[in-house]
């Protein structure tokens, strides 16, 4: 279950690209003292302040006026830079609309934003970016691409950017993002892909109905992932495939905790989870669940052992552990990597596939001790009820 946490660095990775996104689409039409008259090509500089380095580069096939302030531009292409020179991010658009008075580019048409080294992407159709509020809407078929080269993570755990003091590989495969309209606003800091959101990666999956990153521009920082709306997750560990859904998702790069609210539920293979709250602590490397936490298993996976008096020695297998289950319901518990740990009001029940019930206990804290990953080895109740 701790691997799902990698859905969120990647999504910090994304989301420190998105920020620059919003920065250096950012055109400044008004203070560029540059007029836009008709031709065959349309160029327009801009430079950093009290410098002769060029800052943006407004280029286009042609340029026709569409009425005062307004002109149609054609294969237009942004270019921005370094302060060193070096070029940094690149918006097309086939067609756009540049209006001079109201500070907007707009297009019904495809809009392309890519790094200049290839290694994020974002694209859609129909869009409209307005200097004034400093937004940036993207109305149909969004598509962000995140290469793995960015996405290695430091010694820390965090996002690649800074010089790491180890290393870390890239994760392999990169991640895609897919929506169906997207809104950036500068001075709230949100990033938010809305409708059918589908988040992929290699050995990971996330949808949900709107995922917002929270990035404020001033910091240059992924401060926190929100999925909100039919939240549903999988990702592989060596256990298995986990399967988590629930109302919402939440990622805090501050305090490193992703909490699933909402009714969420847990899946992996014959185990069954949930509580009120689902939290990965990835500092701690544990799983924990808050509120009427319950955890349902075969007990097959405990070597059909038989919690409660063992196995009938004239039954077949299919009628002895194949077809019991223990479940375990308590108000809190904490899964390692080896081990879970419930606690307040534990109450334990083994039973048939057809719910009978063949023996309960109840205690303060029980302890179940793990073969490699899924397969039980003990359980060990303390103050016994």
């Amino acid at each position: 279950m701790l691997r799902r946490v990698a859905i969120f660095r990647k999504l910090l990775c994304a989301g420190a690209v998105l920020s620059a996104v919003g920065c250096f689409l950012l055109f400044r039409i008004s203070s560029s003292g540059q007029q836009v008259v008709q031709g065959t090509s349309l160029k327009l500089a801009e430079y950093y302040t009290n410098s002769t380095q060029m800052k943006a580069l407004l280029t286009g096939s042609s340029a026709v006026p569409q009425g005062t302030g307004r002109t149609l531009v054609k294969n237009a292409k942004r270019l921005s830079f370094q302060t060193n020179g070096q070029p940094e991010l690149t918006v097309e658009a086939p067609e756009c609309l540049l209006d001079q008075q109201q500070h907007t580019l707009s297009s019904s048409g495809p809009l392309k934003v890519s790094t200049a080294d290839g290694k994020f992407l974002i694209e859609g159709v129909g869009f409209t970016y307005d200097q004034t509020n400093s937004m940036l809407y993207i109305s149909n078929q969004v598509h962000t691409v995140v290469h793995p080269e960015i996405l290695a993570t430091n010694s820390d755990g965090t996002g690649g950017g800074s010089a790491p003091s180890e290393p870390q590989p890239p994760i392999p495969g990169g991640i895609e993002i897919n929506s169906q309209n997207f809104e950036y606003a500068k001075d709230t800091g949100l990033a938010i892909y809305h409708d059918k959101v589908n988040v992929a990666g290699t050995n990971l999956g996330l949808t949900s109905d709107k995922l917002t990153l929270l990035l404020p521009m001033k910091e240059r920082q992924l401060q926190s992932v929100t999925a909100d709306g039919n939240v549903a997750m999988d990702y592989v560990v060596e256990a298995g495939k986990i399967h988590v859904i629930g109302e919402q998702s939440t990622y805090s790069t501050i305090s490193g905790l992703a909490r699933v609210t909402g009714n969420p539920q847990w899946t992996m293979e014959e185990w069954q989870g949930h509580g009120d709250e689902l939290i990965i602590d990835r500092t701690n490397k544990i799983f924990i669940a808050n509120g009427n936490a319950f955890v349902k298993f075969p007990e097959a996976e405990a070597g059909g052992a038989g919690v409660f008096g063992g196995n009938e020695t004239n039954a077949a297998p299919s009628e002895t552990a194949t077809n019991k289950f223990i479940q375990i319901a308590c108000d809190h518990y904490v899964r390692f990597t080896n081990s879970v740990v419930f606690s307040q009001d534990v109450h334990v029940e083994e039973t048939t596939a057809f719910f009978e019930t063949n023996g309960t206990m109840t205690c303060s804290v029980l302890t179940a001790n793990f073969l490699g990953t899924n397969k039980l080895e003990s359980l060990l109740a303390s103050r016994t009820l």
